[in-house]
């Protein structure tokens, strides 16, 4: 067992951030910060085969029914392990039902309904998994957990762990470098007095008060009658030469950071167009990026968020066309890494450590009106290799449904399995109808597929 005795493990910058998010969105009717991956297998796998993999991961990594709390004298939060305290968490639960099929009501209740279950940190519940057994053949497992345990990567390894038990030591070792030593295990330089932190964080909200200077409108900020807090998501998969396609369009039109500034410039022209569908006025159009600061090829740390976040701002004319979108995109990336703005944001990430939970998202919103973003976007690349097989079972798929926070409410998904691209876009109830979520969507495919 890695803890002997009570141990407190600091959380990072952006675990603390995204615990903010959590809060935010809990206040506001919502289940939580949280992200959902899904794994299909051809074969069944037991509930009690399963228990026993958990249980031994249990043993091996306690943090993963840690307590969510704050150190008593510096308040920074932390995950608390109790050797001595029996849980009751992770949680499995397993579902029956005749047959996996999209237009089959059954199946669509229950998909909502597990992405819309609420989890405990507090009480210790830091992960939930949910088996869905089909009665015709095959099953679904479903893995949900507080994003500010780790992120898509993290959890990627995490499930590949459950399937391969060979890959515990690799893990083990990055994590016994946290716990006492109040290490965060970020890949970010942090060295430096708390004057040089400020100086950066500064940079941060410079950056911010710029963009605020034209605030974005959100479409669920504009519609707030019609949203429920509830959220709900799409998956939308491209075949192997559909995605080849796409990549060979990303590397020809948008060269270095291709395909995040291809997925970006597609998502961000079909969002205009949505927004003019629904007659929502906006001169800004802001887009929430979240950047892997691992390095690269690494799943490694599994339990903290090695990521940071880059705000894009588009205005109406930059979305005209396809290539004036590509680069504005690509102009702001390269300002970003020329003035530092991604070790500006760790530093704010880092002192909000110290602040109360909702500081952040407070100093954004009031910035921005009320505002955070009009979409979140993430591209985490292709998912991680060892997941191909699960317990000696080839994987058909792997599919990852992330919370977004509301407002925006919206937020789109890229990750690549088995040579094949995926797409899941997540929105709030109520926003949206089924046209045009339909549309959007397939408008996207159409910019990927043509390049404009």
């Amino acid at each position: 067992m890695l803890f002997k005795k009570t141990e407190r493990i600091n959380l990072n910058g952006m675990d603390c951030l995204l615990m903010a998010f959590d809060y935010h969105m809990k206040k506001n009717g919502f289940a939580g910060n949280l992200a959902q991956m899904v794994l299909g297998l051809p074969v069944q796998i037991s509930e009690s085969e399963f228990m026993d993999r958990i249980s031994n991961l249990m043993d091996q990594f306690p943090i993963i029914h840690a307590v969510s709390k704050r150190h008593f004298f510096s308040r920074l939060p932390c995950w608390e392990i109790d050797p001595d305290h029996t849980s009751d968490f992770p949680r499995i639960t397993s579902y029956h039902l005749e047959e996996k099929a999209e237009d089959n009501q059954e199946f669509k209740t229950l998909k909502k309904k597990l992405f819309n279950l609420p989890l405990q940190p507090k009480k210790g519940e830091q992960i939930r998994f949910d088996l869905v057994y089909f009665n015709r053949g095959g099953m679904e497992i479903y893995m949900t957990w507080v994003h500010a345990l780790m992120d898509a990567h993290g959890a990627e390894y995490f499930l590949s762990m459950i399937g391969n038990p060979d890959l515990e030591k690799e893990a083990l070792m990055a994590e016994s470098s946290r716990g006492n030593s109040g290490s965060d295990n970020h890949p970010v330089s942090e060295t430096g007095d708390n004057d040089d932190k400020w100086k950066k964080a500064k940079r941060s909200f410079d950056h911010i008060d710029r963009i605020a200077l034209n605030p974005p409108v959100s479409i669920l900020s504009k519609f707030p009658e019609k949203a429920k807090p509830v959220q709900e998501y799409t998956i939308m998969s491209f075949s192997r030469e559909e995605t080849k396609t796409v990549l060979d369009l990303a590397r020809k039109k948008c060269g270095f950071f291709n395909e995040s500034t291809y997925f970006a410039a597609s998502t961000m022209r079909e969002l205009k167009q949505l927004y003019n569908k629904k007659r929502v006025l906006s001169n800004n159009y802001v887009l929430s990026l979240p950047v892997n600061l691992r390095k690269k090829g690494t799943h490694l740390p599994v339990f903290s968020n090695q990521s940071t976040s880059l705000l894009y701002s588009f205005t109406s004319e930059s979305l005209l066309d396809f290539d004036s979108a590509v680069i504005h995109f690509k102009e702001q990336t390269q300002r970003a890494i020329k003035t530092g703005l991604l070790e500006a944001n760790v530093a704010v990430m880092e002192i909000s450590k110290f602040l109360p939970t909702w500081f952040y998202i407070r100093k954004v919103r009031q910035a921005m009106k009320g505002e955070i973003a009009s979409i979140v976007i993430a591209n985490p690349g292709s998912v991680y290799s060892r997941l191909s097989e699960f317990m000696g079972i080839p994987v058909d798929y792997v599919n990852h449904m992330p919370a977004i926070i509301a407002p925006p409410g919206i937020g789109v998904l890229f990750y690549q399995f088995s040579g094949r691209l995926n797409i899941t876009f997540v929105y709030t109830e109520g926003i949206l109808s089924q046209e045009e979520t339909n549309g959007f969507q397939q408008g996207i495919r159409n910019h990927l597929l043509n390049g404009k």
